[in-house]
């Protein structure tokens, strides 16, 4: 299959949430050191190979390094524990560090990517994502083969989860990062060499099992990986005898005459997409631009997710009625004569409101367009605590269809418990004016929001919920969203907003993590539950267990004792759907991530 043919089926994988890049050594060419070079390197640290010789080097077949590898690696380990990984290290980043920039890493770090699979020790790829993708909330989350990364991952197929980072052979960042407890799990997971692999993962059967579920339930698109090395496709093998043909193709980018591409399409349903031999390989970050374009141009997809509170048996009704609540792909527009609009906005330490560009460009168009007031007359006006109008810019004297909206707590703090309450008031402003629907962008999910966007649009849905509940009027709702995690978790059902609008519960998670143990549990329960009727259903009520949640509610949240919290209710707290109560020893070390 030729890249332009199979380039629509990339964007409609990736569209889908099917499409998982599964990253090799090639990612990170030029600045990473290949194969080969690192075996030298260890080689030469084990005291193997007294000089770097070029010329054996590239005559070296794979089953040869494969041997010298395990060799190397098996004398470091010997010699003391963190030999090995304090020479990886210094192969991986000698001084000065630099971050140098990779052009195949930077295409692929462009699109927002829920899952990514790697065999890299490095943080080249983690860093060009960092970079194109500043918010906090879309960090990645490097996780390793642990028992619970393997269950975050496992989860994250089917419940939104952000951006995982898979390091499927450990994870080693810069000297210059801080060396959490974390991070030394995940270089102390490094392995090399086809020995050591085999006996790492058959070791490991909670990451095998991991691996075959992603393997068959995802698309995986192979970059500059190693699907000539034996026991890849030995892991594969396994579990296409385990489980029969994969419901899914998987893709591979690689240079011509790389590959057996007869033998790996029939064998493990993996197309490879060959590019023209090239020693610079400078087509590949070339098919990587095009796809990070492709999806982003104009073409077909889901734009709205629409839902009716009472919706009708009969269809024709339902279109005649109309829909409650829409969430919108999109920018919010300016409303029409029967429609209200809410900003998102801050508040400077003068008092002054604060907007966000992408809002102060909505707002400077209004203006010039006659829509809203200038001038002195273009301060918004406060009708409650979380809502201030606009003056008309007809009439300066009297208000416009645009309120700003300042969901945020003290001293201008977001905080996610704000949220609900500044929804139902400013949809008691859009009532009173008359209007029939209120437009609204998510609120306090901008650049410097520490939580996940999908928790604004999951609590402005409960609160228009509540608000229709208790209100005679009817106002329709919708959400106009740009946020590439919320519509990715959307367009694949992995965020349920149906279950939100016919569900009085919260449905949330909840870990025991002590030295000894870590039980995880999917609890539904109403807002009103007090956080020591959980800790007592699980038997951590007593003694010195600590209360952890998943996002907090505001950046200050702070862990805190059972018995200081275990009056207080799971919503007054922060606990919302899709979040996670952690009860964790103090000794316990790590408290999730």
């Amino acid at each position: 299959m030729e890249f332009e043919h199979a380039l629509p089926r990339l964007v409609t994988a990736y569209d889908d949430g099917l499409l998982v890049p599964f990253l090799g050594a090639g990612m990170s060419r030029p600045t990473m050191p290949t194969w080969a070079q690192l075996i030298d390197a260890l080689e030469r640290a084990a005291q193997l190979s007294p000089e770097p010789n070029a010329q054996a080097m590239a005559g070296t077949t794979p089953l040869d390094l494969i041997r010298r590898a395990n060799q190397a690696v098996h004398k470091l380990k010997r010699r003391a524990p963190q030999a090995f990984s304090e020479v990886v290290r210094r192969v991986l980043y000698p001084p000065p560090n630099v971050v140098n920039p990779v052009a195949q890493a930077t295409a692929l770090a462009r699109l927002w990517w829920p899952l990514v699979l790697s065999t890299n020790y490095d943080d080249v790829f983690t860093t060009a994502y960092g970079a194109a993708h500043p918010k906090e909330r879309d960090r990645l989350a490097i996780l390793g083969r642990s028992l619970q990364d393997c269950q975050t991952v496992l989860s994250s197929l089917d419940a939104p989860s952000g951006c995982l980072y898979w390091a499927l052979q450990g994870y080693m960042g810069r000297p210059a990062h801080p060396q959490t407890d974390e991070a030394a799990t995940l270089a102390s997971e490094l392995v090399v060499g086809h020995e050591e692999y085999r006996r790492v993962t058959h070791a490991s059967p909670h990451f095998r099992r991991a691996f075959a579920d992603v393997f068959r339930r995802r698309s995986l698109l192979f970059l500059g990986s190693g699907l000539g090395e034996p026991y890849f496709l030995e892991l594969f093998s396994e579990i296409l005898e385990t489980y029969g043909a994969n419901p899914l193709p998987h893709y591979a980018l690689a240079q011509e005459g790389e590959l057996d591409t007869s033998f790996l399409r029939s064998r493990f349903n993996i197309v490879v997409l060959e590019y023209a031999r090239d020693p610079n390989h400078r087509a590949f970050p070339e098919w990587l631009e095009l796809l990070a374009a492709a999806v982003d141009s104009p073409r077909a997809r889901a734009t709205r997710w629409a839902y009716a509170l009472e919706s009708p048996h009969n269809a024709g009704e339902l279109l005649d009625a109309g829909d409650d609540f829409q969430v919108v792909r999109g920018k919010l527009p300016f409303p029409d004569s029967r429609e209200c609009a809410g900003v998102s906005a801050g508040r400077r330490a003068s008092g002054e409101l604060r907007f966000g560009s992408a809002i102060e460009e909505f707002l400077g168009n209004a203006r010039d367009a006659g829509r809203l007031g200038s001038g002195a007359h273009a301060a918004a006006v406060r009708q409650s605590k979380y809502v201030h109008v606009f003056p008309s810019g007809a009439d300066p004297s009297k208000p416009s269809s645009v309120a700003a909206v300042i969901a945020r707590g003290g001293t201008d703090r977001k905080d996610l418990r704000v949220i609900r309450p500044a929804v139902l008031e400013v949809l008691d402003w859009a009532a009173s004016s008359g209007a029939t629907r209120l437009r609204l962008q998510l609120l306090a999910a901008g650049r410097t929001a520490f939580f996940p966007a999908r928790y604004s649009l999951i609590e402005t849905l409960r609160a228009f919920v509540e608000w229709r509940r208790s209100q005679p009027k009817r106002i329709a709702l919708s959400v106009h969203v740009t946020d590439a995690g919320v519509l990715s978790e959307l367009t694949t059902k992995r965020l349920n907003l149906l279950e939100v609008l016919s569900s009085d519960d919260v449905r949330f998670w909840v870990e025991v993590a002590d030295a000894r143990l870590l039980e995880r549990e999917l609890v539904f329960l109403p807002e009103t539950a007090t956080i020591g009727e959980v800790a007592a259903r699980f038997d951590v009520l007593e003694g010195d267990w600590e209360v952890t949640l998943r996002p907090p509610p505001n950046r200050k949240w702070r862990q805190e004792t059972v018995r200081s919290l275990q009056t207080e209710f799971i919503g007054a707290v922060g606990v919302l759907p899709g979040s996670t109560l952690q009860f964790v020893r103090p000794s316990a070390g790590r408290s999730g991530a």
